[in-house]
């Protein structure tokens, strides 16, 4: 079987991560085609038949049988209104507000060994935007304390259920994203000032008086950067996922994993006997976690060693997907 990858947007070759340089997954075929001139190709393979599509973004128009819309970076609030009404819409996040979305779950590939660094950074790459609403920076202000106490509020839905705006989704999203960065921005700032061997890479961490380094846009760069070094993940701000774009990079660039805990924690990693002791909810897991590490380098290799052992079948469950995907009735 043959799977076609198609999307109008170059860019989007850094969020499939390793999987982009995968030729053939088990017994699929995949090709990737990238770029303006993408739309007629893909035109081409559906009008001789020649396999699956998976459309990112909105590339194509898919119907079921021609093979996925494929919504990347988001959950299906993400999905394009002219979409809306396709059941064959994928997206890779899953939203805390919606019950029924099709996951289209990526894993770590072709995992590289870590260096043992004689100095360990705290890497933590991301933009972050704080939201000039009224409403939003309010309602933060006023439950600040409970936020700050346990970091995966947020993404429990009976927090939500109190408020009186928690029928209107779209509503619950728009505080949820604008909240997530709001949270980040305290626990980056504590994380300043505790560690001096802290790094910030996204160009908007300067406004808010933080040392940084400017968005690094070369995946080979940014790999560098996280190799044998602590990772900081948050997680993403459209929804609740342990292996998303971020964290999977991270494994695969050969860094060292501190996730904030994510909603799938036990299904990912309750079986990895050491990165389930590195996820964190509060400022003392967070703290303790780090400390940890830099007392003792060794914990980055062990980790390592259990990713290799972990995602050895990576290939195997992506194949799985593919035929849930494209041969369920």
């Amino acid at each position: 079987m043959n799977i076609f990858i198609i999307s109008k947007y170059r860019y989007r070759l850094f969020s499939l991560n390793n999987f982009i340089y995968k030729k053939k997954i088990c017994s699929y075929k995949i090709y990737k085609f990238f770029g303006l001139f993408s739309f007629y190709i893909g035109k081409i393979i559906l009008f001789f038949k020649l396999g699956k599509v998976i459309s990112l973004d909105g590339s194509l128009s898919l119907k079921k049988n021609e093979g996925i819309n494929l919504w990347m970076g988001g959950t299906n609030f993400k999905i394009s209104k002219n979409f809306s009404f396709f059941k064959n819409n994928f997206v890779n996040m899953k939203s805390i507000f919606l019950k029924k979305e099709n996951l289209f779950q990526m894993y770590p590939f072709a995992i590289q060994t870590p260096y043992l660094r004689d100095k360990i950074n705290i890497i933590y790459a991301s933009n972050i935007t704080i939201p000039e609403h009224s409403e939003v920076l309010k309602f933060w202000s006023v439950n600040k304390s409970k936020f700050l106490k346990n970091f995966t509020i947020l993404d429990n839905i009976e927090f939500w259920k109190k408020f009186k705006f928690f029928n209107d989704r779209e509503m619950c999203f728009f505080y949820y994203r604008r909240l997530k960065n709001l949270l980040r921005l305290e626990i980056v700032k504590k994380l300043n000032i505790k560690y001096k061997n802290i790094l910030l890479i996204g160009n908007d961490w300067k406004k808010y008086a933080l040392n940084n380094l400017p968005n690094i846009n070369n995946p080979k760069l940014m790999s560098e950067f996280y190799n044998g070094n602590v990772c900081i993940d948050f997680g993403s701000k459209a929804g609740s996922l342990s292996l998303y774009p971020r964290s999977i990079n991270i494994i695969e660039s050969g860094g060292m994993l501190l996730q904030l805990r994510q909603n799938d924690f036990k299904v990912i990693w309750n079986k990895f006997h050491l990165q389930k002791n590195f996820l964190f909810s509060s400022f003392k897991e967070l703290f303790l976690m780090i400390n940890k590490i830099q007392e003792n380098k060794e914990i980055i290799k062990k980790i390592n060693k259990e990713y290799f052992a972990k995602f050895k079948k990576s290939e195997r469950l992506m194949e799985r997907q593919f035929s849930d995907i494209f041969y369920s009735k």
